[in-house]
């Protein structure tokens, strides 16, 4: 189960992903083995019950994985985050926010500040690249676009680690000058982050 997890590009490198998996297994008594198996003992009397519980955790690992959405955005941004951290000359601000011209405060995920060369990058994440999102990010950066730097560059980190990306996306969001990145192309946009 956790092999097929990992062999499906499901990463499970982080602590704050291990706790999620051992929380969700502890709630069903199931323990994780170090060989990356799901165990649960019981005796004759109670094997329909904890074989239950054992489908059930599987079914559960499987929803916070790969169904939960706001899971799959805060994977998303926490490997965006890590990406960040490893890239030499690259610092950056985590959650920033612009006041928009509708009245509403925007936020996005990363800023990279100004430089002697650059203005500042502003990157925003959508780790469901669909319609809906890339139409909330294009409206995000247009409303703000009185509160930011002019020479502001706007990038769009979208994650195509599960051939998530709609149709249509990266074209949209070119259209409002956001420069779509796809998160298996992040490393050509690393010269444009640095210092």
């Amino acid at each position: 189960m956790i092999e097929d997890l990992i062999t499906s590009g499901c990463r499970l490198n982080t602590p704050h992903r291990q706790a999620l998996l051992r929380q969700t297994l502890q709630g069903f008594g199931v323990e994780l083995t170090d060989e990356n198996a799901l165990r649960i003992e019981t005796d004759e009397h109670d094997f329909p019950v904890q074989h239950q519980n054992l489908v059930q955790a599987m079914l559960a690992v499987n929803d916070l994985f790969y169904a939960a959405a706001p899971n799959v955005k805060r994977m998303f941004l926490e490997d965006v985050s890590n990406w960040l951290d490893r890239q030499v000359e690259v610092t950056y601000h985590a959650d920033v926010s612009y006041p928009g011209r509708s009245g509403y405060v925007h936020r996005f995920d990363f800023l990279i500040p100004r430089t002697a060369e650059r203005g500042e990058r502003i990157v925003q994440t959508l780790a469901r690249p669909s319609r809906q999102a890339a139409e909330r990010a294009a409206f995000r950066w247009v409303d703000t676009e009185g509160s930011r730097s002019p020479d502001a560059l706007g990038l769009a980190l979208l994650n195509d680690s599960d051939e998530l990306i709609v149709s249509g996306v990266a074209e949209a969001l070119e259209r409002y000058d956001l420069e779509p990145v796809p998160w298996s192309e992040r490393q050509r946009i690393v010269p444009l982050l640095r210092r």
